[in-house]
């Protein structure tokens, strides 16, 4: 009887095996199907173009109620400020920086596309030129602001701590990202 039963128990261990034998040989694809991954973006320049995209909703558009900033009309909310109804937020008020990290993200993986190094610059000026914008809007509302430059990780904890990089270091690179884009977005009166 227990000659059988060892028997069984190596019966199943080889029937086990042999069914699982057939699975091994295929390349297991580790890639997520529904969402862009690093390995699979940033080929061509429609992948560089739909990144790009992203940032134009931040840009300020043109208020729709022409009247709204006149005394012809009273708006019909209140302004919060003015009415002090504004409360200072306990948390965020603004320091938030996923818009930079992902333009840094952007810069730090553009030129593995394959396309022309003039291409590549294109969509490099146009976030170069959001980076700078991002920039400005901090600068403009908390002074002196850490410098980043690279997108951060989870291993980039050391960058957060640093100080606040002086003001005109910062609007210094600012200004580099904004002649960088001058020279690089096309001229729009000389494309057909």
């Amino acid at each position: 009887m227990r000659n059988y039963i060892t028997y069984l128990f190596y019966a199943a261990g080889l029937s086990a095996a042999v069914a699982l034998l057939p699975s091994c040989n295929k390349q297991l694809d580790l890639l997520p199907k529904d969402a862009l991954s690093e390995p699979t973006f940033f080929k061509n320049a429609s992948d560089l173009e739909l990144y790009c995209n992203q940032f134009y909703q931040y840009l300020p558009v043109q208020q729709t109620e022409l009247e709204k900033n006149s005394d012809n009309q009273v708006p019909i909310n209140p302004d919060p400020f003015l009415s002090s109804l504004y409360v200072v937020p306990v948390t965020g008020g603004g320091w938030n920086w996923s818009n930079i990290r992902s333009c840094n993200y952007f810069l730090q993986r553009y030129l593995r596309a394959q396309v022309p190094l003039s291409t590549a610059n294109k969509y490099a000026a146009e976030v170069r030129f959001f980076r700078a914008f991002f920039y400005w809007q901090m600068v403009k509302q908390f002074g002196d602001v850490p410098w980043i430059s690279t997108d951060l990780t989870d291993t980039s904890t050391s960058i957060l701590y640093e100080p606040r990089t002086p003001h005109k270091q910062v609007m210094d690179s600012v200004l580099a990202d904004m002649i960088f884009a001058v020279n690089n977005l096309p001229d729009l009166n000389e494309v057909e």
